[in-house]
This record gives structure tokens, C-alpha cells and sequence, in this order.
């Protein structure tokens, strides 16, 4: 089989890019939900607390489909797993830009949630299952790439579908319209990845494991060479003789009291980058990024959307970068110096609007 760039396979390229993509949904939910839930408050005259719920309701329930998603993942596979993402997130997404109230509009968000805690589970599952060792940390820092670009989508299509103009009752009906076109189109992505999942192999691990050793070793050489395949269904057969099956309630427990030494500090340092990569206030930033324009001094909503479309593009540069200088720093390193540039930038917006409302009250 012929190779690609850096000895990739087509299999690679193909897969990769198709697991990478379900991040664009988050990526466009974001970005997207940063610019409808200004329209859609106007809509439904919604409160701020209203408005907070519906953008945070997905974030919570997602946790819910991430768990639900590692018990059919094992059970039943890593593409029937994603089949089943994109059916939930596309039906959450439809309902959302047909909603004719807020109670709906909250319920297909919450679908919403549920198809995105799936897809964030077995997307980088099956990514790192299916990428070649060598290269695998570099590959798997797509599906972070494409949340980004799925982000700076979100803030291109907010922009160009936000009417301008003053308040009049035709305005009015373009921004209905609007909303529920910008929330209707976060259906393509999930409907795009749904039909291209037959042209996917199944994870290699996943088929060693249920004993499905020849399709496995078909993949494999689709990934590998020869030698190479035949060594790691070797040492997969190996492992699966070694690993015991776990009930639900064992498997919690080792995740959440793991074994002292390694195992601890492996789960530890991982559940600790996620809940802090959270916890820096980022993602919440990014939905707020027009009303923290708007409070900077950008109140003309073209203006507004276009600049918020910048910042979508910043962030896809730096994510870039990252993904180039991963395996040459180091990812440890490159958290560390991240993380440090990310506490600075949320303590100089912090002052920046501090010090600005002490000058505008003087």
C-alpha cells in the first residue's frame, strides 16, 4: 500500500481525519452559541440567568454521555459508539433550531450534551487506538486543532448570519431566523461524520479484544508494515490474556481509589489536566468573547462579531503551533508554559476591566 507524507497511510490519514472532526462539534457549539444566545435572548426575552443555564446545561450533561459512552465503547465498539454520538448530537441540534420555546430550546440542548460527552470519549479513544505509535501524540493534537477550527467556524458563521442595523421589526425577524439557522447548521457535522463511518476500519484493540483476531490483523496492515503489524497482535493478544474483565463498579473504583505508586499518579495527573483545564475559566471565556468585547468598548454588532471571529483565529494559530512543537518540546513542558500564559492572560483581562472601572468611576 502506497504512503503519504511522513510515512502515512491512507487508512491513517482518513481515520484521523474523521475521529479529529468530532471535536468540531464542540468546537461549533462554542463558537456558535457565543453569538445565537444574544438573538436568542432578545427571541425569548430571556434573562442572564436563563441564558447562563442554556449555555452551561451542556457542559453538565455531557459529563453523563462521557460515562454512558466507555460501557458501549467496550461492549459494543468504537464506530457503533460513534454512530450513535452523531445520531444523538444531530437530532439535539434539530430540535434546538426548530424549538418554539425556551423549555424545548433547553431540552435539544441537553441532547446536545449527551451526543458531545459521547463523542468525547471515543473520538480521542479510537485516535490514539488507531494512530501509529511514533507519531501518535502529534496526530492525537488534531482533535484539540479541530475543536479550535470548529470554534472559528462557530464565530465565522455567528458573524456572517448576524443581521445588521438598527432595531426595526424587519431586524427583528432576520435575528429569529438567524439563530435558528446558525444552531440547524451544527447538524452537518454530526450528519457529515455519520456517513463516512463505513469507510472506517474498527479499532485493532477493540478486535483483539473480542476476539476477532484476523480483522484485526487486516487493519493493522492497513497501518503498518508487515513486521510491525504482526508484533503488535502479538503483544495485543498478549495483553488481552492478561487483562481480567472488570465489573462496572470495579472499573469505578479504579479509576476514582486507583493502586498507590504509578497507576495513582498517572489518573491523578490525568483527571487533574482535565478538571483544571476547565476550571481556568477558558471555555467560558470563549462563549462570553462578544459581551467581553462589547464591555472593552466594541458596541457596533458587526464590529463585535468580526473581532470575535479574530480571536477564533488567534486560537487556531497558537493550536497549530502547539501541534508542531509537541513532540519537540515536549508535552509536560508545554503544559507547564500554557498553563502559566493562560493564569496571565485571565489576571490581565481581570485588571484590564478592574482598572478601567475605577477610571470610569473617577
Amino acid at each position: 500500500m502506497s504512503t503519504l507524507v511522513c510515512g502515512l497511510r491512507p487508512t491513517v490519514i482518513v481515520c484521523v481525519a474523521c475521529a479529529s472532526s468530532f471535536s468540531v462539534l464542540l468546537g461549533y457549539d462554542i463558537g456558535i452559541m457565543s453569538s445565537a444566545k444574544r438573538l436568542i435572548a432578545d427571541d425569548f426575552s430571556l434573562d442572564e440567568g436563563q441564558v447562563s443555564v442554556l449555555v452551561g446545561i451542556l457542559n453538565i450533561v455531557s459529563g453523563l454521555g462521557g460515562a454512558l459512552s466507555g460501557r458501549l465503547a467496550d461492549s459494543m465498539g468504537r464506530r457503533p459508539t460513534a454512530a450513535c454520538a452523531c445520531i444523538i448530537t444531530l437530532g439535539g441540534a434539530l430540535l434546538m433550531s426548530m424549538a418554539p420555546g425556551y423549555g424545548a430550546l433547553l431540552a435539544g440542548r441537553t441532547i446536545t450534551g449527551v451526543g458531545v460527552g459521547f463523542c468525547f470519549h471515543v473520538a480521542p479513544l479510537y485516535l490514539a487506538e488507531i494512530s501509529p505509535k511514533g507519531i501518535r501524540g502529534k496526530l492525537t493534537s488534531f482533535f484539540d486543532l479541530f475543536i479550535n477550527v470548529g470554534i472559528l467556524l462557530g464565530f465565522i458563521v455567528g458573524w456572517a448570519l448576524t443581521p445588521a442595523g438598527g432595531p426595526s421589526m424587519e431586524v427583528h425577524q432576520r435575528a429569529i431566523s438567524a439563530w435558528r439557522v446558525m444552531l440547524g447548521l451544527g447538524a452537518l457535522p454530526p450528519l457529515l461524520i455519520l456517513l463516512s463511518l463505513g469507510w472506517l476500519p474498527e479499532s485493532p484493540r477493540f478486535l483483539v479484544a473480542s476476539g476477532r483476531d484476523a480483522e484485526a490483523r487486516a487493519v493493522l496492515h492497513r497501518i503498518y508494515a508487515a513486521d510491525e503489524a504482526e508484533q503488535l497482535i502479538a503483544s495485543l493478544g498478549e495483553e488481552r490474556r492478561q487483562t481480567k474483565p472488570l465489573s462496572l463498579c470495579a472499573g469505578l473504583r479504579r479509576v476514582f481509589l486507583p493502586a498507590r505508586g504509578a497507576p495513582r499518579a498517572m489518573i491523578l495527573a490525568g483527571m487533574g489536566c482535565a478538571f483544571f483545564q476547565q476550571a481556568t475559566g477558558v471555555e467560558a471565556a470563549v462563549y462570553y468573547t462578544p459581551e467581553t468585547l462589547e464591555a472593552a468598548g466594541i458596541h457596533d454588532e458587526n464590529m463585535l462579531q468580526l473581532a470575535t471571529v479574530g480571536v477564533g483565529v488567534v486560537k487556531v494559530a497558537f493550536i497549530v503551533l502547539a501541534a508542531c512543537l509537541i513532540e519537540r518540546v515536549g508535552r509536560v513542558r508545554l503544559l507547564l508554559v500554557s498553563t502559566a500564559l493562560i493564569g496571565f492572560a485571565q489576571l490581565l483581562l481581570g485588571l484590564s476591566f478592574s482598572i478601567g472601572t475605577r477610571q470610569v468611576g473617577l
